[in-house]
């Protein structure tokens, strides 16, 4: 690991990948979780292009789904609760520049995940790490472009499973902070 504080961001053609301090805060691990890398591809964006929250919201469901529904992690449940959305208006924000947000509806339906809301400075914060295998995008130079996979529901064929995921979830007995408090003490 090179620290690169301050500096330029992305050394070209190396086997080196930037990546932020704060993705290890919360939650990030490699190699990338399967389930990471097959988002990052589905929505054609680097992973410096999410939010740090981005990051906890994904590592807590993943965390949420193995531990204490029994299962692995879920597309169809994840895009029922969830969908991407670009940082403001413009296009220029690359780094950090698209963030998961709960749907509308879904906050009774799912946990609630006390998120540090002020985070300024956490993209200052980096390094450069040597790349494991699989490889994952991590192009702090890619833009990302809003695309339908973003906000895409599960199919009227998929619900069936995803109603009965939800009824599995509204049968745990926990909140997200205490899901949360447990992800990360057993990280530590």
């Amino acid at each position: 690991m090179a620290a690169a504080l301050g500096g330029p961001f992305l050394m070209r053609h190396t086997d080196e990948m930037v990546v932020f301090e704060d993705y290890f805060w919360r939650g990030l691990g490699f190699p990338v979780h399967p389930f990471l890398r097959d988002l990052l591809e589905l929505w054609m964006v680097s992973l410096c292009n999410l939010h740090p929250n981005t990051i906890l919201h994904i590592s807590i469901f993943i965390f949420f789904c193995e531990a204490y529904l029994g299962i692995l992690p879920h597309l169809n449940l994840f895009h029922h609760l969830f969908w991407l959305k670009k940082r403001g208006g413009g296009g220029s924000k690359v780094v950090g520049g698209v963030y998961l947000q709960l749907r509308n509806g879904m906050a009774g339906e799912y946990l609630t995940v006390p998120l540090n809301t002020s985070l300024k400075g956490w993209n200052a914060r980096w390094f450069y790490m040597k790349q494991s295998h699989p490889v994952v995008c991590c192009d702090a130079d890619h833009i990302p472009e809003s695309r339908k996979s973003w906000s895409e529901t599960s199919s009227c064929v998929d619900m069936e499973q995803v109603r009965e995921l939800l009824d599995l979830i509204k049968g745990v007995k926990t909140n997200g902070g205490l899901v949360a408090a447990s992800f990360i003490n057993r990280r530590i």
